[in-house]
């Protein structure tokens, strides 16, 4: 056993000293060492309701769930590819993107994006189904640290999902 564990230690410095000198020749070739840090662009999150746009928006009124979001977001309403519904469309103005996404943020329910997408979602299922859909609560009896990550995904799970 302490054979395979010294070759594994070996190959683990052998891989480390062989990744160290290919970033030193990359600096010596005036390679960047790191991409350039941009801020992050604004950029439209979609869903395709399965319902024509007068039927999601009637009037021009936006669904209640972006409503609620004021001035926070630009909407677009538009067919969908293909005549298969309406694409609702939204993305956070210039301004509300300022405030950079971190996990704690998203945790806390802080995030505008994740306001953004969960809002998105919403008016989805509350167009199509009638009703904002919700999981059932995981299997697992009381709370325990096993049982953690499932209690977290029961409480995050409208915020952090696909669309």
């Amino acid at each position: 056993m302490g054979t395979k564990r010294a070759a594994a230690a070996a190959a683990a410095v052998a891989a480390g000293g062989a990744g160290l000198r290919i970033a030193v020749a990359r600096k010596r070739a005036g390679w960047p060492t790191r991409p350039p840090r941009r801020p992050p662009e604004p950029h439209w999150h979609s869903v395709t309701v399965n319902l024509p746009s007068d039927r999601l928006s009637p009037d021009g009124r936006l669904p209640a769930e972006l409503a609620d979001l004021g001035d926070l977001v630009d909407v677009r309403v538009r067919q969908a590819p293909g005549g298969r519904g309406t694409e609702l469309s939204a993305r956070l103005r210039d301004g509300e993107r300022s405030a950079l996404s971190s996990a704690p943020g998203r945790l806390r329910g802080s995030d505008p994006a994740q306001r953004l997408r969960s809002a998105l979602r919403r008016a989805k299922q509350k167009a199509e189904t009638g009703e904002v859909l919700l999981a059932d609560r995981s299997g697992t009896g009381g709370r325990s640290l096993r049982g953690l990550p499932a209690d977290l995904l029961d409480r995050h799970g409208l915020d952090e999902g696909r669309l």
